[in-house]
């Protein structure tokens, strides 16, 4: 098991493994303190509980940093596609200031915007990020001879004019990159399996501890392996951006090209 495993795996099959190796570290805990209490009757000596207990402290300590990190990534993504869908909107607003010469550079943005939803529905389904990144890519290329051809007369839009729309191609661009970074950007795979030897080493001390006393609760011990293990599995499915179950919502982009439309056409019922 690798990176590669923990980014692609289903969560709930990531949970049963975390589960079953916290149980596994806790019975080999528990069977060798059965083995050891004729030689070691007293589990305070060596510092059982002290070790314990500051191994559980450093797992908590790790889990709230992780789980912050990977709640920052989340609200980069979520941050982005606000950007990206003002900018989109911002763009063709501007587009629009120029009339009819701007109303074909309007409709590449509007054709634009829906090519994201319809690259953020692709990656849900297939998770194929490079079939995504190589149609939104086609979609974004249209942009620039578009730009160019309104750019290039000089009696429709020069000066300043002619600097916000090449501004706001660049903003559209550049949040693109942005948003494709946000996505790439994953919490390093050794992070969670140093958790889990954290979290295995714990219960492999409580459990032989409780083997020194040949007493054990293993519903209890079944509940913090399953609530360790879950923390663990939000903290990956922060970093799942097209199959976990805390998915970042479209609804700025849905609402930007939803607006585009309506504004392309009114202005043609205008026009007729």
């Amino acid at each position: 098991m690798n990176d590669m495993w923990l980014a692609t795996a289903p969560l709930w099959l990531v949970g049963v493994v975390f589960v079953l190796l916290l149980l596994a570290a806790l019975e080999l805990g528990y069977r060798f303190g059965v083995f050891q209490r004729h030689r070691w009757p007293n589990q305070e000596v060596g510092g059982g509980t002290v070790v314990q207990s500051a191994l559980l402290a450093l797992l908590g300590l790790m889990l709230a940093f992780t789980y912050g990190a990977s709640v920052s990534r989340f609200e980069a993504r979520k941050t982005a596609v606000i950007d990206e869908a003002n900018a989109l909107t911002s763009a063709f607003n501007i587009a629009g200031m120029l009339g009819g010469e701007g109303e074909a550079l309007r409709h590449v943005y509007l054709n634009y915007t829906n090519s994201r939803l319809e690259a953020h529905r692709r990656y849900l389904r297939d998770r194929d990020m490079q079939s995504v990144l190589a149609r939104s890519l086609e979609a974004q290329d249209r942009i620039l001879p578009a730009v160019d051809a309104i750019v290039a007369n000089d009696g429709t839009a020069s000066g300043p004019m002619s600097g916000m729309i090449v501004s706001s191609m660049n903003a559209v661009l550049n949040v693109h990159t942005l948003r494709l970074a946000a996505i790439r950007d994953r919490l390093p795979g050794a992070v969670i399996w140093l958790q889990l030897m954290v979290a295995g080493t714990a219960l492999a001390v409580a459990g032989f501890n409780t083997g020194l006393s040949v007493r054990i609760s293993r519903w209890r011990i079944l509940a913090f392996c399953i609530v360790i293990a879950a923390v663990m599995v939000v903290i990956l499915d922060f970093d799942r951006s097209a199959d976990g179950f805390i998915q970042v919502s479209q609804l700025s982009l849905e609402e930007a090209a939803a607006s585009m439309s309506s504004a392309l056409t009114t202005a043609s019922t205008t026009e007729l």
